[in-house]
């Protein structure tokens, strides 16, 4: 395709996507002279430019870093999402619900923090602990 610096180019090209409906909604509210071709696979869908099998991908994107290293860049933003859990209060699973709300929890948590390893005589330990300090759990 080239570099595509407007969306409107991608209209009749050949369009990868995990989210067919999304897609074609989204191009036919354009309202494009051109058929726009989209295909629905699933999973490594920014793979497909690199392959030659789309001119363009509709994905789900959290940082971009998957995007950036096949080669693509973001031209348009579909919608922007987010995730939450509902619950009914009168749940007959509670136990299952605060499972998945602490797991929730633990991930948001995870993701303020790196992993570190050390390589270190036994004897130093605690130096090291006391300079880095870790967590402990959510």
């Amino acid at each position: 395709v080239g570099e595509v610096t407007d969306v409107r180019s991608l209209a009749g090209k050949r369009i990868v996507t995990s989210f067919p409906n999304l897609t074609r909604n989204y191009f036919d509210a354009m309202g494009a002279d051109k058929t726009t071709q989209i295909k629905c696979i699933s999973g490594s869908v920014e793979a497909s430019c690199g392959l030659g099998l789309a001119d363009g991908i509709v994905d789900l994107v959290e940082t971009g870093t998957t995007m950036r290293a096949a080669g693509l860049e973001e031209v348009s933003t579909i919608m922007k999402t987010e995730c939450v859990l509902i619950a009914n209060k009168s749940t007959s699973h509670p136990e299952l619900v605060e499972t998945i709300r602490k797991r929730i929890a633990g991930y948001l948590t995870a993701t303020k923090y790196v992993m570190v390893t050390y390589n270190i005589h036994r004897s130093s330990l605690e130096r090291a602990k006391n300079i880095t300090p870790g967590k402990k759990s959510p």
